[in-house]
């Protein structure tokens, strides 16, 4: 378990995000709420669904995507810093494919 705690510790000055499982008898895991950012991207997605009824409540899903982006872009941050590849880099790749090639709408 040492040997764990010390890799966690590891990845998380990389600002990483690690963290240990519970094993099967352990449940002292606290029940966390999401991020703030995804909290608010959710909502603001979930409105900018009613784009069918009123059209302007479509660019709330570009607020969506500005608000959840911002964890994602620190993570990729440190991820440039280790000069390794990881999924929050590919997603940026993507989020601004899409975002260029007006495919979000």
């Amino acid at each position: 378990m040492q040997l764990d705690n010390s890799i966690v510790k590891a990845l998380n000055q990389a600002k990483l995000e690690a963290n240990v499982r519970a094993r099967s008898g352990d449940n002292n895991l606290k029940k966390k709420l999401p991020s703030p950012y995804a909290i608010g991207s959710g909502a603001l997605l979930l409105v900018s669904f009613a784009k069918f009824w009123y059209s302007p409540l479509q660019w709330l899903a570009l607020g969506a995507v500005a608000v959840g982006i911002v964890p994602i872009i620190l993570r990729s941050f440190a991820a440039v810093k280790n000069f390794t590849l990881d999924i929050n880099i590919l997603m940026l790749i993507a989020g601004k494919t899409s975002l260029t090639t007006s495919s979000f709408a």
